[in-house]
């Protein structure tokens, strides 16, 4: 459905283990851009950015979709650099560096806000752009591997856990290595366990890891192997994040290659263990790349190498074609693999489905994208996190979602008509949109929630001119709708920022009333 509304407002200036038993759904970024397996999504809820928090709820019929789209954080981001450009992802191509990992913190689980997911950045490719943040202690913040972020109401960073906190940890390096963290997740007692992060990216070749205690010894763990920081040796703040660490208090529970000390398998064993095919229907042999870990739903556990019992973690690599290592090697399609079974080693299930395949080749239908859309390697998800947040296999998916074409950007010359995106939680909901003039260079944007009886986002952001409410739309039967506006091709416009929010409800009574996520689009 489209519908059309006027240029005026523009002129006028989200068991075992202890979790609730409900579906879990997952998060993560695409590794390139991939396309939903909900090959009827409108506009652009059904194409899926390398910068775009994405959510599935694992089912036969399950598709993925935005949970908060580039655009999204663009508006959250606001302009730290003072370089008067806010929609930082638009244009990027499908690169090493990105965004990665996105981690909910365990108490956080059982909420749907995108507010509360942290992330990091991918990798440091050579010639990558930097992000950074608002920070209240330090005015300024760039991003680095092993950082992991949210934005606060007030457009100020609040940090998980940073890189230097992992160097504190891992301990006396015995060699070159790399700081950080590309993976991480927490366990109900608050251990946080970690991949150690890959390094630079430059012409395909990728290094990484770092040393690490095997209890005795410093051992180098490599970039796909699992290290745990315990919760005796963590300080948490008031809000759950990461303050202080031991030194010298992390971990190898299980390393990438080799065997433990009593011939415990490797990752890459574990691997092969599962019995998975790749995409081109052999079996995987082969690891690069640790994207994703995760506390396994299911429950169980494992022992590591070294004699400590762990909870079953869920893990996924960034395997894709290559003919390195006496490849040429099929991609993984998103295949996840869990620390389970007998021998240890097995694919992953989810909702009591497999997120893998033993037969045929792998497609990634599992993580809800299309196979070989945009890449041949395609899909390969970027982390791994879940939530429980009821969110449907299928649209609508019980969340409202707004998404915005080129990652937020409308280029006068080129873009006669913009587009807005809605994803309702219910079908058939009626929407209304508003509109206001977002910030300025070197400005946060704020924002603040004004009733606790709004459902989704919850929070409206504070605009320096509007909100303008604009004419409204009824969503299709999945719950979506697309509407579009004529842009002018008038210079003044360049350079200003727009900040949109949808508040989608059928009723002012219904339950389901819930306020989007913003998204900026920069005038360029």
């Amino acid at each position: 459905m489209t519908i059309r509304i006027t240029m005026l407002a523009i002129t006028l200036c989200a068991i075992a283990t202890g979790a609730t038993c409900q579906n879990k759904t997952l998060l993560y970024f695409p590794r390139y851009d991939s396309a939903s397996t909900d090959t009827a999504a409108l506009g652009r809820l059904g194409t899926l950015r390398p910068f775009d928090l994405t959510a599935v709820t694992p089912a036969g019929n399950a598709s993925a979709h935005p949970l908060l789209p580039a655009a999204g954080f663009s508006a959250l981001f606001g302009d730290a650099d003072n370089d008067g450009v806010f929609a930082e992802f638009s244009g990027l191509p499908d690169a090493s560096w990105g965004l990665g990992a996105p981690f909910v913190r365990w108490d956080d689980k059982p909420s749907g806000d995108p507010r509360l997911v942290f992330w990091t950045i991918r990798e440091t490719a050579l010639n990558a752009p930097t992000i950074t943040l608002f920070n209240a202690a330090t005015t300024i913040h760039t991003m680095r591997l092993g950082d992991w972020v949210r934005i606060t109401d007030s457009g100020e960073a609040e940090f998980l856990i940073k890189q230097e906190q992992f160097v504190k940890a891992a301990g006396a390096q015995a060699g070159v290595f790399v700081p950080g963290a590309t993976a991480i997740c927490q366990s109900a007692n608050k251990d946080i366990y970690y991949c150690p992060a890959h390094g630079v990216s430059n012409a395909n070749t990728v290094g990484g890891g770092h040393y690490v205690s095997d209890g005795v010894n410093q051992v180098f763990a490599f970039d796909g192997a699992i290290c745990r920081i315990p919760a005796s040796a963590i300080t948490y703040d008031a809000s759950g994040n990461v303050q202080d660490v031991v030194a010298g208090s992390a971990r190898l529970v299980v390393n990438e290659i080799g065997a433990g000390p009593q011939n415990q398998p490797s990752v890459r064993t574990m691997v092969q263990n599962s019995l998975a095919n790749d995409s081109i229907g052999n079996k995987t042999t082969i690891t690069f790349m640790m994207v994703g870990l995760e506390i396994d739903p299911n429950g169980g556990g494992f022992t590591g190498w070294f004699g400590q019992q762990h909870p079953n973690l869920l893990f996924t690599f960034e395997n894709q074609s290559t003919t390195c290592c006496g490849g040429p090697w099929g991609s993984w399609m998103s295949t996840i693999f869990s620390t389970g079974g007998v021998p240890m080693g097995q694919i992953a299930s989810i909702n009591n489905f497999p997120m893998g395949t033993t037969t045929g080749n792998a497609n990634g239908a599992w993580v809800g994208l299309q196979a070989g859309v945009s890449n041949p390697d395609a899909p390969i998800i970027r982390g791994l996190a879940w939530i429980d947040a009821g969110y449907q296999p299928a649209p609508p998916y019980g969340n409202a979602t707004l998404q915005t074409a080129n990652d937020g950007v409308i280029d006068l010359s080129l873009d006669p008509t913009a587009y807005l995106d809605v994803q309702s939680p219910i079908a058939g909901g009626s929407v209304e949109f508003y509109l206001g003039i977002g910030p300025f260079a070197g400005n946060r944007p704020l924002s603040f929630n004004p009733s606790p009886l709004l459902g989704g986002w919850g929070s409206v952001h504070v605009l320096s001119g509007g909100p303008i409410k604009l004419a409204g739309a009824t969503c299709n039967a999945a719950g979506q709708a697309t509407v579009s506006f004529p842009v002018p091709n008038n210079p003044v416009l360049m350079g200003l920022s727009l900040i949109w929010q949808a508040y989608v409800f059928t009723k002012p009574s219904t339950p389901v009333d819930q306020l989007s996520n913003p998204v900026l689009n920069e005038i360029r």
